[in-house]
C-alpha cells in the first residue's frame, strides 16, 4: 500500500525520541521522558496540564513506535493501544505520526525547540495562510484541519493528488498531508453517521409543575434531574465548586465524580434519550471540577432576580452539556470568581440539541462565552457575552445555531467569533462592540448570516468577511476603535 511505503518514496530516515525533545501536535506541547524502550510524552497546552501519552518502542527498522498508553488515553491521539508511531527525519524537520491498521496517518506532531506561546503563536500564523499555499510547506495536524470545512478539506486532497499525477514524487510534508487529509474526512464521514430526528419539535424545558426552588448548592446539585425546573431563589449567588470539590458530598446524591474529558464516555447514542438516562457529574479538569450535566432531557435552570452561579477552577466551564436534549438557561449570571485570566469557558455544549439560553449574562475571564461543539438548534436570546478572554464564541461542527437580540462586548485575545464546519448559524438584531482582538472578529471557514445586526469594530481586522451574508434588516458597519462602548438596553437577566 502507498502508505506503507512513505520512507522508499520520500527518502525518510528512522529517528528515535531522544531524552527531553519537544514535539508539538497543534494544541498541546509535550516533552519526552526516555526510559529504555519506553516514552513518556507530558503534556501542556492552554486548556489542558499534565495530560500523558506512553509509548513503546518495537524492533521495526524504520523507527517504530506502538502506542502504550490506555485506550481511554490514545483516543487522545485517534489511536488505539498497539498502533504504530513513526518517528521520522527528513531535510532536518522530525516528526511522529500515529498511523491505523492501514498505515494510514491520523495524527502527527513535529519536534520543536520552542515553548508552547511561540508554538500556538506559529500554528496561528499558519491558520491566517490561503490553506492551498500550505500543502508543501507546512506539516498539518488535525487543530488545523478542525478549522476547515470537508469541502475545503477534499479540495487540498485533490490539490496535491494533481499535482503529483504522472510527475515528481511527493514531498515528506506532502506525503504526510495526503494521508491525514484522508484520514480526517474518514473521521468526520464516521461522526456524520449519527442520525437526528429532523421532526424533533422540543417543549423548550421541563413539564409544568415539576418546579423545585434552591436556595443553596446542595439543594441545586440535589435538584438536577431531567424533567425539572430548577429555580435559583432571588438574590442567591451559588459557588458550585464548594461542593463539585468535596467527593464525599457529592457522592451522598448518588452522582458521578469522572477524570478530566470522561463525561463523553457516558452519551447515550443510537436512541431517543429517557429520563433515567441523565447523569450529573463532578468533572476534574486541570485545577478543579466542573458540573457536567450527561443526557439531561427537558431541563430548566431558571434564576429570579439577581440570581447567579459560578465556579471558582479557572480551566473549568461553569455549565458542560453533554447529550443533552432540549435545555433552558435563562435569567441568570454566569461566570468565574476569579476575575483575573481564566482558561475555561462560561457555557459548553457538546453533542446535544435543542439548548435555549436567554437572559443570561455571561462573562469572562472565561476563555469563550459559549462553546459549542457537534450540536444543533442552539438558541441564545437577549442574552450578554462579555469580558472573555480569548473570544466571545467558538463553533464547530454544529448546524441551526441562532442569536437573537444578544450583546457582545469587551472580549479579546483571538478570533472572536469562530465558526468551523458550522451550517444556518444567524445573528439577529445583535451587537458587537468595545472588543479587541490581535486577530480578528470574525474567524469563519463557512456562511454565516446577519440580519440587522451592529459591529462596531476596526475595518482591517473584521476577519474572512467574504463568509458573511446579510439576509432582512441591512446591518450597520462601523469602523470604529476597540474602546467604543454603546449604551445597555437591557439585555441580560431581569
Amino acid at each position: 500500500m502507498l502508505f506503507w511505503s512513505f520512507f522508499a518514496l520520500s527518502g525518510m530516515q528512522a529517528q528515535a525520541i531522544l531524552n527531553n525533545s519537544k514535539w508539538f501536535d497543534g494544541t498541546t506541547l509535550y516533552r519526552a521522558t526516555v526510559t529504555g524502550n519506553t516514552v513518556v510524552l507530558n503534556g501542556n497546552s492552554v486548556y489542558e496540564k499534565n495530560v500523558r501519552l506512553t509509548l513503546r518502542k518495537t524492533e521495526g527498522p524504520r523507527g517504530e513506535y506502538e502506542l502504550a498508553s490506555s485506550d481511554d488515553d490514545c483516543l487522545r491521539v485517534r489511536g488505539q493501544q498497539g498502533w504504530e508511531v513513526s518517528c521520522v527525519n527528513n531535510q532536518g524537520m522530525q516528526l511522529l505520526a500515529v498511523r491505523n491498521q492501514d498505515g494510514a496517518t491520523v495524527w502527527t506532531m513535529v519536534k520543536t525547540v520552542d515553548n508552547l506561546e511561540d508554538c500556538l503563536g506559529q500554528e496561528q500564523w499558519a491558520e491566517n495562510q490561503p490553506t492551498t499555499s500550505l500543502t508543501n510547506s507546512f506539516l498539518m495536524n488535525t487543530a488545523y484541519l478542525s478549522h476547515l470545512g470537508s469541502e475545503e478539506i477534499m479540495q487540498l486532497k485533490q490539490k496535491i493528488e494533481v499535482e503529483h499525477r504522472n510527475s515528481y514524487p511527493l514531498s515528506t510534508i506532502e506525503t504526510f498531508n495526503l494521508s491525514l487529509l484522508q484520514s480526517e474526512l474518514d473521521f468526520r464521514r464516521e461522526l456524520s453517521n449519527e442520525d437526528y430526528d429532523d421532526d424533533y419539535e422540543p417543549t423548550e424545558g421541563a413539564p409544568v409543575g415539576n418546579e423545585i426552588l434552591v436556595t443553596n448548592e446542595v439543594e441545586f446539585l440535589g435538584a438536577l434531574w431531567s424533567g425539572t425546573t430548577v429555580v435559583v431563589k432571588a438574590g442567591v449567588t451559588l459557588n458550585l465548586s464548594r461542593v463539585l470539590q468535596n467527593k464525599d458530598m457529592f457522592h451522598t446524591f448518588g452522582r458521578l465524580a469522572l477524570g478530566a474529558y470522561e463525561s463523553k464516555n457516558y452519551v447515550v447514542e443510537g436512541r431517543s434519550l429517557a429520563y433515567e438516562d441523565g447523569l450529573v457529574a463532578s468533572e476534574d479538569i486541570y485545577d478543579g471540577p466542573q458540573l457536567s450535566l450527561i443526557n439531561m432531557k427537558d431541563l430548566t435552570i431558571r434564576g429570579e432576580s439577581g440570581a447567579k452561579i459560578v465556579v471558582e477552577p479557572r480551566y473549568a466551564f461553569v455549565f458542560n452539556l453533554v447529550g443533552c436534549e432540549n435545555v433552558v438557561i435563562e435569567n441568570l449570571t454566569i461566570g468565574h470568581t476569579e476575575g483575573g485570566y481564566c482558561e475555561g469557558g462560561v457555557i459548553g455544549v457538546e453533542r446535544s440539541s435543542d439548548v435555549y439560553i436567554r437572559q443570561c449574562d455571561l462573562y469572562g475571564c472565561g476563555t469563550y462565552g459559549l462553546v459549542a461543539e457537534r450540536s444543533r438548534m442552539i438558541r441564545m436570546s437577549d442574552s450578554n457575552i462579555h469580558d472573555c478572554t480569548y473570544g466571545i464564541m467558538e463553533l464547530q461542527a454544529s448546524r441551526d445555531v441562532t442569536f437573537t437580540r444578544c450583546d457582545f462586548f469587551r472580549n479579546r485575545e483571538f478570533d472572536l467569533v469562530g465558526c468551523i464546519g458550522c451550517n444556518n448559524v444567524t445573528f439577529s438584531d445583535c451587537r458587537f462592540y468595545a472588543n479587541d482582538s490581535d486577530a480578528s472578529l470574525f474567524g469563519l471557514n463557512q456562511h454565516i448570516v446577519l440580519d440587522g445586526c451592529e459591529v462596531w469594530h476596526p475595518a482591517d481586522k473584521l476577519g474572512n468577511v467574504d463568509y458573511i451574508m446579510e439576509n432582512g434588516k441591512a446591518t450597520k458597519w462601523v469602523s470604529k476603535g476597540t474602546d467604543k462602548m454603546l449604551k445597555s438596553r437591557g439585555c441580560g437577566p431581569k
